[in-house]
């Protein structure tokens, strides 16, 4: 086969017809095409490279594609079959990101200098599993983005907007950072949550196993944390501060279970946001000082809700979806106030 009549090829070069994006798609999908998997990748890499691939490089190749396109089967756990459809088109759509970063990481392997790059989003409604190049893995909530550099010599760099959970691969000469608008946290190998919305008053940083250091940006302060301790910088006070917590009761959301664990009320209200892609607008008046616990498993929205009503003092309206100025349909809406 050709480079011109590579489908994989055309799909990478962004030359690909519809036929050639869903014979990709079920290229990935089926793991009987293995065989024929490889043999597209060895054509791609010889019309790049312009020689031939060695079997240990095709097969690393091969295992970390099958297992990074397999995961995203399981990126949407609930909403439905329209999300089950869009989950699948999301993995079609990141495999010239998967390749690229594998091919370059591979390239850039055999010489002296190794540089690779991802940058991986969870669009609204969804907690995707990632991969990156040097091993690590983890998971990125809703609305989340994150950007990751390791260059020549350098650190592992990544950027984060939203929520992530880190799974580090350990490296005692790579230092893995993730920065924030307003610190950034340096790890050799473990196991963290972070969270840095933008329009949130709290980034904060919850570690389940290993050790990590919060470091300010002014490179002043430095926080080191222990297992099941979490650091939380407030914007408004421009103030750091930690206390002994339970770990997993803040990674729970990327097993689909939504925790309250004695949280505020704009607390409790981000994370009903990002955990059922809805807007929620709080009326804080004679809620300042309550808290809100619970653990709630494959509930529906409406039912968590109820279940507020009944346990605390609140009271919720839901607002459906309405038609924006621009013809697009907003988001569903909660209002929450004191009963």
């Amino acid at each position: 086969m050709t480079r011109k009549d590579n489908p994989l090829g055309k799909y990478i070069k962004g030359t690909h017809s519809l036929n050639d994006k869903l014979e990709v798609d079920n290229l990935f999908l089926d793991d009987n095409n293995s065989q024929r998997l490889k043999e597209e990748l060895e054509d791609y890499w010889i019309n790049e490279e312009g020689e031939q691939a060695d079997e240990k490089t095709l097969s690393r190749m091969l295992r970390l594609l099958h297992q990074k396109i397999n995961t995203q089967r399981n990126w949407i756990e609930r909403g439905g079959r329209i999300l089950n459809m869009y989950a699948k088109v999301a993995a079609v759509l990141l495999i010239p990101l998967m390749i690229y970063s594998i091919w370059q990481h591979t390239q850039t392997t055999k010489s002296t200098i190794e540089y690779a790059t991802a940058e991986i989003s969870s669009p609204e409604g969804c907690r995707t599993k990632f991969y990156l190049p040097d091993g690590s893995s983890g998971w990125l909530n809703a609305n989340s983005t994150i950007y990751y550099e390791q260059g020549p010599k350098n650190q592992r760099n990544v950027q984060l907007t939203g929520e992530a959970f880190f799974d580090v691969t350990k490296d005692k000469e790579h230092p893995f950072v993730v920065a924030l608008p307003n610190f950034k946290i340096k790890v050799l190998g473990t196991r963290f949550n972070v969270t840095g919305f933008p329009d949130q008053n709290i980034e904060s940083v919850v570690l389940e196993e290993g050790s990590v250091q919060v470091i300010d940006n002014n490179n002043r302060k430095v926080i080191t944390m222990k297992p099941d301790y979490k650091v939380s910088y407030y914007k408004d006070k421009r103030k750091f501060i930690g206390e002994k917590v339970d770990a997993k009761n803040y990674i729970a959301w990327i097993n689909g279970v939504l925790i309250f664990n004695n949280d505020p009320v704009e607390v409790m209200a981000q994370k009903l946001e990002a955990f059922y892609n809805i807007d929620v607008e709080v009326d804080k008046r004679g809620l300042e000082d309550d808290l809100f616990f619970a653990t709630l498993e494959n509930e529906s929205l409406e039912d968590v809700l109820k279940f507020l009503e009944i346990t605390s003092n609140v009271e919720t309206k839901i607002i459906d979806r309405k038609k924006g100025t621009n013809g697009n349909y907003l988001k569903r809406k909660v209002v929450i106030k004191k009963r």
